[in-house]
């Protein structure tokens, strides 16, 4: 069991607040946020999904084609 020490407390209470604040507080704000909205259908995650694939692969056949020559300045 980890113990906290007295001299450590108020430290690790300023640490918690600015967790809370910074990173707890946000995400519950964006969960409430997001509750209003209805959920993607099936149909358009499949879409979103397939895009991502697409442009992953885009990235990855343009760095296989991209020629590693000397390269000269503008003129």
């Amino acid at each position: 069991m980890l113990a906290v020490k007295s001299e450590q407390e108020s430290q690790l209470y300023e640490t918690y607040r600015e967790w809370e604040s910074s990173y707890w507080r946000p995400l519950q704000i964006n969960r409430e946020f997001a509750s209003h909205f209805q959920p993607r259908s099936r149909f358009r995650r499949l879409l979103i999904d397939r895009v991502g694939r697409l442009h992953r692969l885009l990235l990855e056949r343009g760095h296989a084609h991209r020629d590693d020559g000397v390269l000269t300045p503008a003129e």
